[in-house]
């Protein structure tokens, strides 16, 4: 099995911009805790809620 992972290290700085200027408000950025045996490069959990 092979991940196709686009941007490595992508800061969460980062996404949280690019999801305010997507015009969503509230942005939360939580990284996944790692699991030492995973070959995987690390992952978040991120959502921005839209206008009301």
């Amino acid at each position: 099995m092979q991940v196709g992972h686009v941007w490595q290290r992508l800061a969460p700085e980062q996404f949280s911009i690019w999801v305010q200027e997507a015009g969503l408000g509230r942005v939360h950025v939580h990284p996944v805790p790692v699991d030492k045996r995973a070959k995987d490069p690390a992952l978040v959990v991120a959502n921005g809620r839209g206008p009301n």
